[in-house]
């Protein structure tokens, strides 16, 4: 049995969108989110598709934060698992 690799990624992202004045000064327009597990689950479905990792599961990092003053908003709290193989 050969070596192990541990391969990490976080994709998250949140576009700001200025206010109807176009300005976007400090706490001014909206943020929006886009989704963590999209794009988790875009980007483990195209490398199961198309290379040598194939997806096994799901890995619980317990990791979720929800309080009145932070998120982790759209994160379910896992990483996905994906396996080499040959």
């Amino acid at each position: 049995m050969g070596g192990s690799f541990v391969f990490t990624g976080a994709f998250n992202g949140a576009d700001h969108r200025p206010d109807q004045t176009g300005a976007t000064p400090a706490g001014a327009g909206t943020q929006v989110f886009n989704n963590y597990m999209v794009a988790r689950e875009s980007l483990a479905a195209a490398l199961d598709r198309s290379s040598v990792f194939h997806k096994k599961g799901y890995f619980d990092l317990q990791a979720i934060i929800d309080t009145p003053t932070e998120t982790t908003a759209d994160s379910d709290g896992c990483a996905v698992v994906l396996v080499a193989r040959d």
